[in-house]
């Protein structure tokens, strides 16, 4: 990388780092606990959210976040993936009679020709 601008400041920092922790533990692996937290979504968590949603199934994700203390993302998770529930909307549309397909014949043969 000779034509690369390095940022050496940041370079030996983390060499600085490295060789710390390399002196203190004799290993470069990180520490148990460290880095992000596990996901919130426990059996307990799990079954609450089921009993809300079971009680009011038009529940919005966001009212259930509240009511359970978790995120909006937790919840939503926990909808999808542990509850396989998923959003969905009625949609209301006519009705076709009998009366209606010579109407609908007569359309596609004009559109046709």
């Amino acid at each position: 990388f000779p034509n690369d601008i390095v940022d050496y400041a940041h370079f030996c920092n983390t060499l600085n780092r490295c060789v710390a922790q390399f002196r203190e533990t004799s290993s470069l692996r990180r520490k148990e606990g460290s880095g992000r937290t596990k996901d919130k979504r426990t059996p307990e968590k799990i079954e609450n959210v089921r009993q809300l949603m079971d009680e009011n199934p038009r529940t919005s994700i966001r009212h259930l976040a509240q009511q359970v203390d978790l995120s909006y993302g937790t919840c939503q998770k926990i909808l999808k993936k542990d509850l396989t529930l998923y959003p969905y909307r009625l949609t209301c549309v006519q009705e076709l009679q009998p009366a209606d397909f010579p109407l609908r014949v007569e359309f596609c043969q004009w559109f046709l020709n």
